[in-house]
């Protein structure tokens, strides 16, 4: 596998959508998503209000690539998946991947967003029910094998 690579800056972001080819032709192939919250033996919760214990995985394929995609999303604020869905088809033809300072449930913070749609907005069009997208504090990235 390769190694994790962050997204910090805007170049960050312009390599791995040079690499996905704006993700056209992508789509999820899973999602693995951890909140650091658990119960141990005895039945005692344990939670976390730590935003960086809230870990996505996001498995994406690619058509052009044709090697496995891992997106680790951390400190995730907020996540929507869509599922099956007759009007939709599942291929991504493009995202929309970029540092945000208008998320709703982060104002003022930068938090990065990706989308399956390029056009997305935060607060606007998280709401069509068709757009799978991530509000995070931080992006790593690797190919698997």
């Amino acid at each position: 596998m390769g190694d994790w690579k962050r997204i910090e800056t805007q170049n960050d972001i312009n390599e791995l959508m040079g690499h996905m080819g704006g993700f056209h032709d992508s789509c999820l192939v899973s999602a693995d998503f951890k909140t650091g919250k658990y119960v141990d033996a005895s039945g005692a919760m344990f939670l976390s209000y730590v935003p960086e214990t809230y870990m996505l995985t996001l498995t994406v394929h690619n058509q052009w690539t044709k090697k496995p995609l891992e997106l680790r999303f951390t400190g995730v604020y907020k996540v929507n998946l869509t599922g099956f869905n007759q009007r939709d088809d599942g291929i991504i033809y493009d995202a929309h991947l970029a540092f945000h300072e208008d998320v709703p449930q982060a104002p003022g913070k930068r938090l990065i967003v990706w989308a399956d749609w390029e056009d997305f907005s935060p607060g606007e069009t998280d709401m069509d029910g068709l757009t799978s997208f991530v509000y995070a504090e931080s992006l790593t990235w690797r190919e698997t094998e």
